[in-house]
């Protein structure tokens, strides 16, 4: 992306003359108030323009900060900034506020969906009888870890997984990515059923691994976290400056990226019908839980549903 000046300067005239221009600033004095358009556009931004990005981005193979660089996330957001503000024409360019506060709002995404894992999987801790002290909290989590166990529907007793991407703890991160979709737009792109966000979803759940988190002091500040505080990533010593830090354990592209692409591979190799599944059964619990009307089904027999029959 080009670099961002650091004194104000206005953009250039449009080439329609009915195309709203903005005034480019450094991009960390970007507020939503600078967004084309005023007050029309801020009223849309976090209801539809948000939800509408984030589902596009949610879509497509590359989910962390790569896309940023990438001419296939300036044509999704200029693709969705027309679909959304029809009335308000505009060119997005790099160095101006749609772009600026756009990849703010999609980096609070993807930390919102790491620390939905953290608390998912807090409470499917707690509701394992046989599982009380942190040694037992730390065997778990191995244990769910061997043949990547965590992630499949079905485990039936001979052992065979089955149902791979298909566990409640996917389901339930997932559907932190529904929640975020909802007003959104969906018939200005192709849907790949959320098949981007279920690889984030699925690294997201990873985030239990005992291999970063090398003391029991880990689950005890997730137990902690779990009593109604403020869910975080543990902090942990950073040998090498000497000060707490949480990026070492951070949901982030250095610490995730990798292993995101590789289980996106593996879902590319599902058929498009049991991601959609995956993508439904999310969308579900979306919508109980924000009290959204789910969508209707054809062979209802309310009687809402049989006007004129």
């Amino acid at each position: 992306m080009s670099s961002i000046p650091s004194t104000v300067k206005p953009q250039a005239g449009p080439t329609n003359p009915l195309e709203v221009t903005v005034e480019i600033l450094p991009r960390s004095s970007y507020r939503i108030k600078h967004l084309p358009g005023g007050p029309r556009a801020v009223a849309r931004w976090s209801t539809t323009f948000i939800p509408t990005l984030i589902s596009a981005i949610g879509d497509q193979e590359e989910v962390w900060g790569r896309i940023e660089s990438e001419a296939t996330f300036h044509a999704t957001i200029q693709d969705t900034w027309d679909a959304v503000y029809e009335d308000i024409p505009h060119i997005v360019t790099n160095d101006g506020p749609v772009i600026a506060i756009a990849l703010q709002r999609l980096s609070e995404w993807r930390n919102c969906i790491g620390t939905t894992a953290v608390t998912v999987y807090t409470n499917f801790l707690s509701l394992q009888d046989d599982v009380k002290t942190d040694e037992d909290r730390k065997a778990f989590s191995e244990s769910l870890l061997v043949k990547l166990a965590f992630l499949y529907g079905n485990i039936p007793e001979e052992g065979k997984l089955e149902n791979p991407f298909e566990s409640e703890l996917i389901i339930q991160v997932l559907t932190q990515h529904a929640c975020a979709t909802l007003g959104a737009i969906g018939d200005h792109h192709t849907t790949a059923h959320a098949k981007g966000a279920l690889s984030l979803c699925t690294a997201a759940a990873c985030i239990f691994l005992p291999s970063l988190h090398s003391t029991a002091n880990y689950f005890l500040e997730l137990e902690a976290n779990s009593k109604g505080k403020a869910v975080k990533v543990p902090h942990s010593l950073n040998k090498s400056s000497g000060k707490i830090s949480g990026s070492r354990k951070a949901f982030s592209d250095t610490n995730f990226g990798v292993m995101t692409r590789r289980y996106m591979t593996s879902i590319n190799r599902l058929q498009d019908s049991v991601i959609q599944d995956i993508w439904e059964q999310a969308k579900e619990i979306a919508f109980k839980r924000r009290g959204a009307p789910s969508a209707p089904d054809e062979d209802s027999e309310d009687e809402r549903a049989l006007i004129g029959f």
